[in-house]
């Protein structure tokens, strides 16, 4: 498996999309999130049909050229996640959350000049994002590619300390 943050695009072999019921998928992801957000005492977020149907249609390009990348010029805040194979909501959201373990809660992001690769987990307990918005497309060679996108966006730079809160005690 594989997760990115950065921008990148990688060539996979060719396919074809295949739809995939994507609505309990959507609700596991979003219980998920949340559960993570509670751990650092930020609100819930909801799920929106809206920004879905923007996730599902990049979920769906990608696995339709193969490639995998962060969609230009987009207006939400967006996590990627793919998988040669099968790949659940939990899978998906304990890869991004575990990127918890590379972020320094006393440092603001981009000013020290270390390396950022904490961005999934970030967005995902980012406080002032309140809307998710999901997307699953299975490729023909079989590959799961995952989009999530986020209302308001995330990762600010200058914003990090306010909206990437410690968890709180016990919450870990």
């Amino acid at each position: 498996m594989f997760s990115g943050f950065k921008d990148q695009k990688v060539a996979l072999s060719s396919s074809k999309v295949t739809s995939v019921s994507n609505q309990d998928f959507a609700k596991d992801m979003l219980k998920l999130h949340n559960e993570y957000r509670a751990k650092h005492g930020v609100p819930p977020l909801t799920l929106n049909s809206t920004i879905s149907d923007y996730a599902q249609a990049w979920a769906n390009s990608l696995a339709d050229k193969n490639v995998f990348m962060h969609r230009s010029n987009n207006m939400y805040g967006e996590n990627l996640f793919w998988s040669s194979g099968s790949a659940s909501a939990k899978v998906t959201c304990d890869s991004w959350y575990g990127e918890e373990a590379n972020y320094n809660y006393n440092v603001e992001p981009f000013k020290s000049g270390a390396s950022f690769s904490s961005g999934h987990f970030t967005q995902m307990v980012w406080k002032e994002s309140k809307q998710l918005g999901v997307g699953r497309a299975i490729g023909k060679n079989g590959a799961y590619y995952i989009v999530a996108n986020y209302s308001p966006r995330g990762n600010i730079i200058n914003r990090f300390n306010s909206n990437v809160l410690q968890p709180k005690k016990g919450g870990k």
